[in-house]
């Protein structure tokens, strides 16, 4: 987590993944330095190790970038973002009862991969009736 210890970037779900429903989730402990906020939903979980791209040791990519959700401005001195995954009566919001999907976040500093950006754990996801 870089050279001062501190809490690890951490996805939460809020409820289930539900047809027809919007559904969302809220990236915790996001750090000060971080400028922007990126979510990532894909099909594939890569475990992708990101450190060879700058990102730090133990950072990993846990959902393919199908479908990026962002980036957005993290509020100053950071802290929590909700985002929404799947939006009521939007397109994807008629996916498919029973798909399987992957949503990750992931948190940059100014500049791009100085050893500041963090990922967070991944979500594995299935669409529900109810």
């Amino acid at each position: 987590l870089g050279p001062i210890d501190s809490e690890p970037l951490t996805l939460v779900a809020n409820g289930r993944p539900v047809w027809n429903s919007g559904w969302n989730v809220t990236t915790t402990n996001i750090d000060a330095s971080a400028v922007l906020h990126l979510g990532l939903i894909g099909l594939t979980n890569p475990s992708l190790p990101l450190n060879l791209i700058g990102f730090p040791v133990g950072c990993t990519q846990y959902a393919s970038m199908l479908l990026p959700v962002g980036p957005t401005v993290v509020p100053p001195g950071g802290g929590d973002v909700t985002w929404s995954v799947i939006s009521a009566g939007g397109p994807v919001g008629f996916l498919p009862i029973g798909l399987s999907f992957y949503v990750q976040s992931a948190t940059l500093g100014i500049p791009v991969l100085t050893g500041f950006d963090r990922t967070s754990n991944g979500i594995k996801a299935t669409i529900g009736s109810m």
